[in-house]
């Protein structure tokens, strides 16, 4: 899915448990084990046809997997907003 020249949507939804990351790792990558039950995620939207495009925050990738290089790079309302 390539949106990358039209603009997006991006909801944020709060709600107790509205979130839930189990990503259970083991081996090398056992650090990365995440288990986490959250109440607020936010998420882009493609408004042409309805698709989640990504989770912007929190996102494991870029938030809270401890080991890697991850990042997200996105604009909102005309200046540019880094996750690193």
């Amino acid at each position: 899915m390539t949106v990358s020249d039209r603009p997006v949507l991006e909801l944020t939804l709060e709600g107790p448990n509205c979130y839930t990351i189990h990503c259970n790792c083991t081996g090398a990558y056992a650090a990365n084990t995440c288990n986490e039950d959250l109440s607020r995620v936010t998420v882009l939207i493609d408004p042409e046809t309805g698709k989640l495009i990504d989770i912007l925050e929190p996102n494991y990738y870029y938030d809270l997997c401890p080991t890697g290089s991850n990042s997200i790079l996105f604009y909102r309302g005309g200046y540019e907003m880094t996750k690193l």
